[in-house]
């Protein structure tokens, strides 16, 4: 998956003694080191209310 949006507004944070950032638009956080990205709880909600709707 390509990342989208730009990440100029992003916070560097130390998440679990590793380099991070946090992407303010969605809360989603990047390990800069090995590349993780942490699950947002909200968004599995999201996808399943969107996959509801009809576009």
């Amino acid at each position: 998956m390509e990342y989208k949006f730009p990440m100029i507004d992003a916070k560097l944070l130390d998440k679990d003694g590793q380099p991070a950032v946090e992407v303010p638009l969605d809360g989603t956080i990047y390990c800069l080191r090995t590349g993780k990205v942490t699950p947002i709880p909200w968004r599995s909600h999201m996808r399943l209310l969107t996959r509801r709707c009809s576009p």
